[in-house]
Formats: C-alpha cells, sequence, structure tokens
C-alpha cells in the first residue's frame, strides 16, 4: 500500500534496554569482571550505537518530516537543501534545527548536550573502529563516574584492562541510554509551549532507568530492568 509510513525510531531505545538485560544475565552467569552494579559486558559497544541512532532517528521523524514542516511553516529551516541538512554531523543538526525550527538552542558545554557530545565520540570511535592502543581522553572522567571500569588494582601497578574493555560496561550502557533519553527531553523543552504537546512524540518512550532498577534486576532472578 502506498502513502504509509510509520516510525522506526523506537527499535533503537528498545535494542538499547535489550542489551541492558542481556548484561544482566551476562552478570548473573558469572562472567566478567564485576564491581558492584557494574562490570563488563559483552553487549555495549552496540548499545551505545543505537542510542545515538535513536536520538538521530526520533530527530529525523519529528522535527524534519511532515508535523514539523506544518506546525512551523515559515520556519528558515526549510530553506536549506535537505541533503545539507541530512549531511550535517549529528551534534551540529541538533543545534541548527533547535535554533532556525524552535528559536532556541542548546548550550554546548553543559548537561545533557556534553555528555551526549561524548556518547556520539564513544559512537564514531566504534563505529570508524581502528585497534588503537591509545585510551580516548573521554576515558577517564567516565571511569571517575563509575560509568567506565578499571582493574582494582591498576593504580598499585597492576595491567589494566584494555580500554575497549574499560568502556563496556553495564553502566556504560544505561548512562547511553539516558544521555539519549535526556537530550530528547532537552529538546522538547525548546519547542514553545503553545505547540509543545504536538512536539510530544519526541520524548515517547525516553524515560530514564534508575540505579535501584538495575540494583533490582541483579538482585531478582529473571527479574527484567524497568523505567524509572
Amino acid at each position: 500500500m502506498s502513502g504509509v509510513t510509520q516510525s522506526i525510531s523506537s527499535d533503537f531505545i528498545e535494542h538499547v534496554r535489550l542489551a541492558l538485560n542481556l548484561s544482566v544475565s551476562y552478570f548473573r552467569s558469572g562472567k566478567g569482571a564485576r564491581q558492584k552494579t557494574n562490570g563488563y559486558t559483552p553487549h555495549a559497544f552496540p548499545a551505545y550505537v543505537s542510542a545515538v541512532a535513536f536520538v538521530e532517528a526520533r530527530v529525523n521523524e519529528v522535527c524534519l518530516g511532515p508535523m514539523a514542516r506544518a506546525a512551523f511553516s515559515e520556519s528558515p529551516l526549510w530553506s536549506i537543501r535537505d541533503d545539507t541538512v541530512e549531511k550535517m554531523e549529528l551534534k551540529t543538526k541538533l543545534i541548527v534545527v533547535s535554533h532556525l525550527l524552535f528559536g532556541s538552542s542548546f548550550r554546548e558545554g553543559v548537561a545533557p548536550f556534553q555528555d551526549f557530545s561524548t556518547l556520539v565520540r564513544i559512537r564514531n570511535d566504534v563505529t570508524h573502529w581502528k585497534m588503537d592502543f591509545a585510551e580516548p581522553k573521554y576515558l577517564p572522567p567516565l571511569v571517575q563516574r563509575g560509568i567506565a571500569i578499571s582493574h582494582p588494582d591498576s593504580k598499585s601497578g597492576h595491567g589494566d584492562y584494555p580500554w575497549p574493555s574499560k568502556l563496556s560496561t553495564l553502566q556504560g550502557i544505561r548512562w547511553a541510554h539516558n544521555v539519549a533519553c535526556q537530550i530528547l527531553r532537552a529538546l522538547h523543552q525548546l519547542v514553545p509551549a503553545e505547540k509543545q504537546t504536538e512536539f510530544d512524540f519526541l520524548i515517547a518512550g525516553a524515560e530514564e532507568i534508575s540505579e535501584q532498577a538495575i540494583e533490582k534486576a541483579l538482585a531478582i532472578p529473571h527479574s527484567p530492568i524497568e523505567n524509572a
């Protein structure tokens, strides 16, 4: 049937949640290094890619589709060639689209845009993998925040984990999931108040996952992770 379409953005965030549940099962099996509610999981890198894909797909669906063209028909955004917008790096697209469509935009050096910028860098490193030995500069802050891990004895001269393993964590997946949800919620807040309801699909399914939800899932066998 022609003239029929659907959203696919929700599939990406559901994949992130699937990766989180698979990681909980991996923990229960006793595999991988574990540090309280964090530790290594083989499911993190696909989850990072999917978290960014969720944001880009949702922004394209809602802010560059027919609904936005109808709601903001006079926006200068529509004077830019479609292929020019499509080729923009995602962080640039978020800033340009929100500014031209809603008249307001993100502050780059503060949350959630700062964390989203890190997530995009991780996605880029994963999708353009070169097997580099040097740790990326964003990794130590993520270790300090309990998102990534390091070997417990690394500060006393013990060799550390390879940096991809330090980044491949359960809490990393939760962080990526929540950052993706936060950036969409922040974008929704930029929509003029009189039109926000029309753009509620921006935040459909964008509920964060709490630390308590992880603790519960790890403590109760066969318990799936629930959104906060």
